[in-house]
């Protein structure tokens, strides 16, 4: 009998060990660290993201101007914070400075929806993985009575 309970007791936390939080940054949104690049209205984006120490995602959204000179847009960031996983944007010269939280609302292996819909626009992030040279980032809020969708192609660089 002590054995069986010594059993089912290793058992029961080995299984406790093996199950992942919430919290976890699935493992699929880390097919996007390298550069990428994208071209829209004429313009050519890039986004660099690379992983930190602590498995959170650290990246930024910049253009390479005609001199060779570098334009940073946007400090990226993909982290835990509590039991949630944010998609967190930090734009010069908006929102006073400080950054805008997005919470992972919803994810499969290759779909990434961040949301937040106390900001103005964009309220919702999604990233589909197409595969390992190609993203789709998406970016969604409302545009006077309707909802504005912008789609951003990435190639791996």
């Amino acid at each position: 009998m002590k054995k069986f309970l010594l059993f089912s007791l290793l058992t029961a936390i080995a299984f406790l060990f093996s199950v992942k939080s919430y919290a976890q940054i699935p493992q699929g949104i880390y097919k996007i660290i390298g550069v990428w690049e994208t071209v829209s209205e004429g313009m050519t984006n890039y986004e660099r993201w690379y992983i930190n120490p602590d498995s959170s995602l650290s990246g930024f959204d910049f253009v390479i101007g005609s001199k060779g000179d570098t334009a940073v847009f946007e400090k990226l960031e993909i982290l835990k914070k509590g039991e949630n996983v944010y998609y967190v944007a930090t734009v010069e010269g908006q929102n006073g400075g400080k950054a805008i939280y997005f919470q992972m609302i919803e994810w499969t292996r290759n779909v990434f929806v961040f949301e937040n819909k106390e900001h103005d626009f964009p309220q919702r992030i999604m990233y589909y993985i197409k595969n390992d040279n190609q993203f789709n980032a998406v970016i969604e809020g409302p545009d006077k009575d309707k909802i504005k969708s912008i789609e951003f192609i990435f190639f791996r660089k």
